[in-house]
């Protein structure tokens, strides 16, 4: 195998995996490094599920960022043959003047997207599970669901090596040192070269 890439990716979970398919796609060698296996259970993106939604309460620049990556999910969950998301919508309450509500609105209102207010028979007619204290208010978000997240790593993947990527698993980075234009890569197996670095590890 060459040790020489136009790019290396280090980590290859819910970032590394797309970062390596990405770069992949547009036509440069990359290689992907991997301590463990793929979608194992010492990284960020384990289990079967997470939580997406659109209308980010955390701040509303984030919207159309989470646009872009619900049309990527659909074209690599068509790539890929299997469902990588679940539309079920999402339910969010909270104090209506606290961060999560006034966040939500806010971004749903400057983005134009669909949010509903749930009133308290909705919630008591729809949502039984549910009671919430009297000052609190409820939104519900139709594009909100569950990504299969371990799924949507492996079709990455899998996408990823069919443009020609090559993927290194239960292989340890020790360092990598930058020398002028070129980046050096050292492992427990090997030294490699590149021209860029992404660097996508967990905590591990």
């Amino acid at each position: 195998m060459s040790t020489q890439f136009d790019c290396v990716v280090i980590g290859v979970g819910g970032f590394g995996s797309a970062a390596l398919d990405h770069v992949a796609s547009r036509g440069a060698s990359v290689l992907g490094i991997e301590r463990f296996g793929i979608a194992h259970d010492r990284g960020s993106s384990h289990g079967h599920t997470r939580v997406i939604r659109q209308a980010y309460f955390e701040h509303a620049d984030y919207v159309p960022l989470l646009l872009d990556a619900y049309r990527l999910w659909d074209e690599l969950a068509a790539d890929s043959g299997q469902p990588l998301i679940d539309r079920c919508g999402l339910l969010l309450a909270g104090h209506p003047e606290g961060p999560a509500v006034s966040g939500t609105r806010q971004a749903a209102a400057l983005h134009g997207l669909d949010l509903q207010d749930v009133s308290t028979r909705r919630l008591a007619t729809d949502f039984p599970g549910f009671a919430i204290p009297d000052n609190f208010e409820a939104v519900w978000e139709e594009a909100g669901g569950y990504l299969f997240v371990e799924d949507a790593v492996a079709a990455h993947i899998q996408r990823a090596v069919g443009h020609g990527a090559v993927l290194q698993t239960g292989e340890t980075v020790i360092e990598w040192t930058s020398h002028g234009d070129a980046i050096e890569v050292v492992t427990d197996r090997d030294r490699y070269q590149a021209g860029s670095l992404i660097v996508a590890p967990g905590s591990w």
